[in-house]
């Protein structure tokens, strides 16, 4: 069997230095038309949760190991849910560009309250 001689080489790239995926990227979400079932009916959002529930058990494990006030760590726990109402609403029913930043707003919202849920049982367990 012949071995070709020449080596392989990556594609020239000819005008700009953007690739040509990031070219065909469109950053603004997408028309009702575009809309996948998945997305329309929420599965992508409800798969979205799977990544973020073991880290919100943990902080409320984290504060309960830590002896954090029941208060706080409900107020947390209401924080955190209609946070994530809040994302999934806006998953499924925002279509324009001025809108998408309330779902990027609500992730970090809940996001960030998991790491203070953390960050003030890391210091009540400290003070032992």
């Amino acid at each position: 069997m012949p071995r070709s001689t020449s080596a392989w080489r990556p594609p020239r790239r000819t005008g700009s230095r953007a690739s040509p995926v990031s070219s065909q990227l469109n950053p603004s979400p997408p028309s009702p038309k575009l809309r996948t079932p998945a997305r329309a009916d929420g599965r992508i959002a409800f798969a979205t949760r799977a990544r973020v529930v073991p880290v919100f058990i943990g902080a409320v494990l984290a504060g309960n190991v830590a002896r954090l006030p029941y208060s706080t760590l409900n107020a947390f726990a209401l924080f955190y849910l209609t946070t994530r109402v809040v994302y999934n609403a806006a998953y499924i029913n925002v279509t324009s560009r001025k809108w998408s930043f309330l779902r990027s707003g609500a992730w970090f919202a809940g996001a960030v309250s998991m790491v203070t849920v953390y960050i003030k049982s890391g210091n009540a367990l400290n003070k032992f």
